[in-house]
């Protein structure tokens, strides 16, 4: 009886670290794009396990939140944990927008071709820094209101019996058409990585 609990534990230890190396391992774009590395906290799941934020981990929380907007979800939540989630979401979309329009306005500013005014590394560097507001647009907002309490409401999700299928994720939520639009550009944005 004790070698199939030790062996079901072993499986379950196994599928945990699965978990972990799929949802937080780094890619490649985390290391050409080092900054929300070092800008969130490293956290120590075990003794052996510790974590740094990839981009994958920030999307995660971000369709979290968006779950959570479900309208078969709502009855799960108290009126004060809803007006937290709303006030939550709120402020990461401000985020969001915020740093889209830093993107536009860099990505805006690149001359193609050689003028005798304007350096080459002025425009990489507008580039690159575009293309990086661009991905920090998608998650920048989420790591400033992602707190323990939104954690507890996205484990009553999970937890739930009434599953809703991926595709259907923005046709129960209580989004603005606007919200729509820029939450399924940030979902094709976090395909990337």
């Amino acid at each position: 009886m004790k070698d199939l609990d030790q062996q079901e534990y072993l499986e379950r230890q196994s599928h945990r670290l699965e978990f972990f190396e799929e949802n937080y391992s780094l890619g490649p774009l985390d290391f050409v794009f080092p900054y929300h590395i070092w800008m969130g906290k490293v956290m120590r799941v075990d003794e052996e396990i510790v974590v740094y934020p990839s981009l994958k981990f920030y999307t995660r929380h971000k369709i979290n939140l968006i779950w959570m907007h479900h309208r078969k979800f709502a009855s799960l939540y108290s009126k004060e944990e809803l007006r937290h989630r709303d006030a939550c979401e709120e402020r990461q979309f401000n985020y969001n927008l915020g740093l889209k329009g830093v993107a536009l306005l860099l990505l805006a500013n690149i001359r193609l071709g050689r003028q005798a005014s304007r350096p080459l590394i002025v425009n990489l560097m507008l580039g690159y820094w575009g293309v990086y507001s661009l991905i920090l647009s998608s998650f920048l907002g989420i790591r400033q209101v992602y707190d323990p309490k939104l954690d507890q409401m996205a484990q009553k999700i999970v937890a739930n019996r009434n599953k809703v299928p991926p595709s259907q994720i923005f046709e129960g939520g209580q989004f603005d058409p606007l919200k729509v639009k820029v939450y399924k550009f940030d979902s094709i944005i976090a395909q990337l990585f």
